[in-house]
């Protein structure tokens, strides 16, 4: 039986564990911005219009769907943009998106 064993730097499993933290965060705000009929999913498709048109984003994509801290850097962006846009006030959707980038 072959074992195959990662071996991880300590702040490598931090900066992971971190980020799944940050990702926790913001889907509980994104979820109860949902619950007070903040629509969320039709501020998506409005995120990434302007960066496929000026050519950040490279091709279409077919759907829309909700960034996450997973993805690349442009996801981040378009995630702190989200949750700017979605706060009631300013400061409640800066303190979070300030985390993230």
């Amino acid at each position: 039986m072959l074992q195959f064993a990662m071996r991880l730097d300590p702040r490598e499993v931090n900066h992971h564990l971190s980020t799944i933290f940050w990702q926790m965060e913001v889907t509980k705000f994104l979820h109860s911005c949902e619950l007070e009929q903040r629509h969320v999913m039709d501020l998506i498709p409005e995120l990434l219009q302007p960066l496929q048109s000026s050519g950040i984003l490279g091709t279409k994509l077919s759907s829309c769907s909700v960034p996450t801290l997973f993805g690349s850097n442009i996801e981040r962006m378009q995630l702190a943009m989200l949750v700017l846009l979605c706060g009631k006030t300013v400061d409640e959707g800066f303190s979070l998106a300030f985390r993230l980038v």
